[in-house]
C-alpha cells in the first residue's frame, strides 16, 4: 500500500513490487491471489518499458506459465504467447582445433 500511495499504481517501480509479491504467493502455490498481481504487473510494464523490454517479458514468461498450470483454457493465454519474443537457443562453446574451449 505504501508504495501505491508514493508512487501511483502506474509507476515501474509498483510494478516490481507487485511482481516480487506475485512471485511470492505462486512460489506458495497461491495462484488466485499471485495472478491478478501479475496481470497488474504486465500492464504497468507494457505501458511503462514496452513489449519487448526484458522485464516485461519475464512478467508475461511468469504469467503465462501460472496461468497453463492453474487453467490451461484461459483466453489470455493466447494473448500472452502473441506477446513473448522466443528465447534464443543457447550458443554451444566453440572447441578449438587444439581441444580448448573458446567463446564466440
Amino acid at each position: 500500500q505504501i508504495g501505491k500511495v508514493a508512487l501511483g499504481e502506474a509507476h515501474p517501480d509498483y510494478a516490481i513490487h507487485l511482481y516480487k509479491v506475485a512471485k511470492f504467493l505462486d512460489a506458495q502455490d497461491r495462484n488466485a491471489e499471485a495472478a491478478p498481481l501479475f496481470a497488474q504487473s504486465l500492464s504497468i510494464r507494457r505501458a511503462t518499458l514496452g513489449d519487448k523490454h526484458t522485464h516485461t517479458q519475464n512478467t508475461a514468461r511468469n504469467y503465462l506459465n501460472l496461468l497453463r498450470a492453474q487453467n490451461p483454457t484461459a483466453p489470455e493465454i493466447a494473448v500472452l504467447e502473441a506477446l513473448l519474443i522466443p528465447e534464443p537457443e543457447p550458443t554451444p562453446p566453440h572447441i578449438s582445433p587444439f581441444g580448448e574451449r573458446t567463446l564466440t
